[in-house]
């Protein structure tokens, strides 16, 4: 069993740099990301975007039900 997910960011106020944490340990630095979960689990999915002044996050506990 394996869930695929498609992760898009929605962030406005030109980002430069992005980050996606899935919550197993693996994470991509695409500004939008498609990741493949193979292992049941309940996973916190964690985005974190920085521009040229500053960085910011968030954090989703429990997103990511298989």
């Amino acid at each position: 069993m394996s869930l695929t997910g498609q992760f898009t960011d929605l962030i406005s106020g030109n980002p430069i740099s992005w980050s996606w944490d899935f919550g197993d340990g693996k994470s991509a630095d695409q500004q939008n990301a498609t990741y493949i979960y193979n292992i049941k689990g309940n996973y916190a999915v964690r985005h974190i975007v920085e521009n040229s002044r500053t960085s910011g996050g968030v954090e989703k506990s429990n997103w990511i039900i298989i």
